[in-house]
């Protein structure tokens, strides 16, 4: 008795590994990441069916055409008014379900090379410009009499003396040598760095950070002790 071939995923099968197991199991994707690819999808599938006439339940890979890609992203600029950088962020997330499917459905690979090959569109990135180190202790300014005071001018010096994030420089904790003095480097833990940043020197008060610290009313705590 022959077997049967096996029959290709159907375009709603794929769609639901994609989002099921694909990007949350295999990619590991931030819930973040995954709720973007879901709202850009979302877009995509209500226009195809009104530019098609299909229900998302009834479409197959051979109806995600670069033409109707292209008008997709051409309605995201003109009636959503949505930047460069976001129709790029919404192609790149169809770019990837397509090299998934890809994987899933070998008998639709020239459908899906034909659809992969919409470019990304180009766009003029804005300079960003940047405060020098006078300007910067200008904004920072002088702390005042009070805790909260201090404990903010601390932790203001600290981030821009180590380039630490808001969510990194919370998990800091500090450990202080004997004998330490206004010269000293206290010893702090390494900031918790976030997965996937690049890497960073380690923090350190030194100088006029750490005579600031010691010399105010900001409370240390001992060994371990979250510092802000």
């Amino acid at each position: 008795m022959s077997k049967r071939a096996k029959q290709p995923p159907s375009f709603p099968a794929l769609v639901q590994a994609y989002f099921g197991e694909y990007l949350t199991q295999q990619r590991a994707l931030s819930p973040q990441t995954i709720a973007a690819y879901r709202d850009g999808f979302v877009l995509f599938l209500k226009f195809a069916e009104e530019r098609r006439g299909k229900a998302p339940a009834a479409m197959a890979l051979a109806d995600v055409t670069p033409e109707l890609i292209m008008a997709f992203l051409d309605h995201l600029e003109r009636q959503r008014h949505n930047s460069v950088r976001s129709r790029n962020a919404r192609l790149a997330a169809l770019r990837s379900f397509l090299k998934f499917a890809g994987h899933r459905d070998v008998a639709s690979l020239q459908v899906i090379e034909r659809a992969l090959g919409v470019p990304v569109k180009r766009f003029e990135r804005p300079m960003f410009g940047y405060l020098t180190r006078e300007e910067v202790l200008a904004v920072i300014g002088e702390p005042g009499d009070s805790w909260l005071s201090q404990r903010d001018h601390a932790l203001f010096l600290l981030m821009y003396n180590t380039g630490a994030r808001v969510s990194e420089i919370i998990g800091v904790k500090v450990r202080i040598p004997r004998n330490l003095d206004s010269d000293s480097t206290a010893n702090w833990t390494p900031i918790p760095r976030e997965s996937g940043q690049s890497e960073r020197s380690d923090a350190g008060l030194k100088g006029f950070t750490l005579s600031l610290v010691l010399g105010s009313n900001f409370p240390l705590g001992g060994n371990d002790a979250i510092v802000f």
